[in-house]
């Protein structure tokens, strides 16, 4: 399938460059405002998470952490609404925009730069007896992880920061194999005088075999100032999973599914697993004992 970008009917005269397979990743600025619509009404969501599964009233903050944090835009929002929030990311640039943005707008948070697949508490400037209470991973960033066992051993490592009323909040698609086609996405993000549109395309390679779990996705990235116009390519793969291998990861895992919402915190309906293909944030706990 090849790539199609947008048209524009801006005529202005730009100097274009074009940066074939640069990690975009590198460049956070330009993630930060891509991905920044929507972002408060997600922070909101996760806040009625928390006063339907832990009871939460409100007027408390709640202590927070996102593994694969990248830029910290939840984050950054929660904090500004008196959480306390912890992020974690194994990229440093990341980090690094993360901090300058909190120390920018005057707002309290911790990052560490480490692997989402090995963490404790101390790890993340927790004390002894201090626990998370809702930690959460959305839009598919557990699916960077490429192996069941890094997966189980980042689900663990989760599950030992939080409190023993914790809740950890996992956005995830799921795939139907033999069904799902590729696809293609855009998403359009504006700040100032910058625009960025990414076409972003799914590719899922072998679409009948459950042994083939890669989804190959290839990005193109269009920014827009008043005087530039850069185009960089980026492809990257994630992992694939189908109902019954992310129940499998989940029951290794020794976790319980307590509910599926979505993006508002809304219980969706019908059984608590879902039955075929599709994006929702699980939510889940350690397996109650017999």
């Amino acid at each position: 399938m090849p790539i199609t970008t947008p048209t524009s009917r801006d005529t202005t005269k730009r100097r274009v460059r074009f940066v074939s397979e640069a990690n975009w990743y590198e460049h956070p600025q330009w993630y930060d405002i891509l991905h920044a619509p929507g972002t408060a009404g997600e922070v909101r969501g996760m806040e009625r998470i928390a006063r339907h599964w832990l009871s939460w009233t409100g007027i408390a903050p709640l202590t927070i952490f996102e593994p694969a944090c990248g830029t910290a835009r939840h984050l950054r929002i929660a904090a500004d609404r008196g959480h306390r929030v912890i992020g974690l990311d194994c990229a440093e640039p990341m980090l690094t925009y993360a901090q300058a943005s909190f120390d920018r707008n005057n707002l309290d948070g911790t990052f560490v730069l480490a692997d989402m697949r090995q963490f404790d508490v101390r790890m993340l400037g927790l004390r002894r007896t201090e626990r998370v209470d809702l930690a959460f991973c959305p839009v598919n960033s557990i699916r960077h992880l490429m192996t069941d066992a890094d997966v189980i051993s980042h689900l663990r490592a989760t599950m030992s920061v939080l409190t023993s009323n914790g809740l950890y909040a996992v956005g995830i698609g799921l795939t139907e194999y033999g069904i799902e086609q590729s696809s293609e996405d855009i998403w359009e993000g504006a700040r100032g005088q910058c625009k960025i549109t990414q076409v972003v395309q799914y590719l899922p390679g072998d679409c009948g075999s459950r042994d083939e779990r890669i989804e190959r996705v290839v990005s193109h990235l269009t920014i827009m100032t008043p005087t530039e116009e850069t185009h960089v390519d980026h492809t990257y793969q994630l992992r694939r999973y189908d109902t019954k291998q992310w129940r499998s990861i989940l029951r290794r895992a020794g976790l319980d599914v307590v509910g599926l919402v979505d993006e508002a915190g809304a219980t969706l309906d019908g059984p608590i697993e879902l039955d075929g293909s599709g994006y929702a944030i699980y939510l889940l706990r350690p397996q109650a004992r017999p």
